[in-house]
């Protein structure tokens, strides 16, 4: 198999995977053998375990697209780009639930207490999320496209990152109209997806 056969059934793989577990029926399955409070970290451990595997057997192109001089000032500006992006992705989250809730920390600690596990989604339509519905995946898609040194095989998994969060959203986005309803339905109609509207 060549390096682009390779890399595109890792990021199918993964994609599918990862898409089937966040399903209801893979949920419920997920309850019969753990507690449901879980399963956020269990999702959270499973995506870091095959996404390490999916890095472990990632292949290189060996062709380079562009790179960017270290110390020049555009590949100061993708570094930064890369880490503004990644902070803002991480912020975004205090809008829709948070961070720490998202990796499952706050469910452990709420069991640890004794206490109510938070619940997994809340409507909260402030900040940037009065244009933006999922602005932590848009801010995410773009991390995918700052890296200062483009080859081949980062060009498809941008590619490929880039199909997979706009479905990955799509879906998410179905998900919470089926929780919230006409006030979701409301909300899409004066917001974009990942852009404004």
């Amino acid at each position: 198999m060549s390096w682009w056969q390779i890399d595109t059934l890792i990021m199918f793989s993964y994609g599918f995977v990862h898409s089937c577990l966040t399903t209801r029926p893979a949920m419920k399955l997920y309850e019969v053998f753990f507690p449901e409070w879980s399963w956020n970290i269990g999702m959270c451990v499973f995506s870091a375990v095959t996404l390490a595997l999916g890095i472990i057997y990632w292949q290189p192109s060996g062709h380079y697209i562009y790179v960017l001089i270290p110390g020049s000032p555009l590949f100061h500006f993708a570094a930064l780009s890369m880490v503004a992006l990644l902070g803002l992705t991480i912020y975004c989250f205090r809008y829709t639930s948070t961070f720490w809730q998202w990796l499952g920390a706050h469910q452990l600690i709420a069991k640890l207490r004794g206490q109510k596990p938070p619940t997994p989604y809340r409507m909260n339509v402030q900040g940037i999320k009065r244009y933006i519905r999922f602005p932590h995946h848009t801010f995410l898609m773009l991390f995918f496209w700052a890296h200062p040194i483009m080859t081949y095989d980062t060009l498809l998994f941008s590619v490929g990152a880039t199909i997979y969060m706009y479905l990955g959203t799509w879906h998410m986005d179905k998900r919470l109209e089926s929780i919230f309803g006409n006030e979701w339905r409301s909300y899409k109609k004066v917001t974009g997806l990942m852009l404004p509207s």
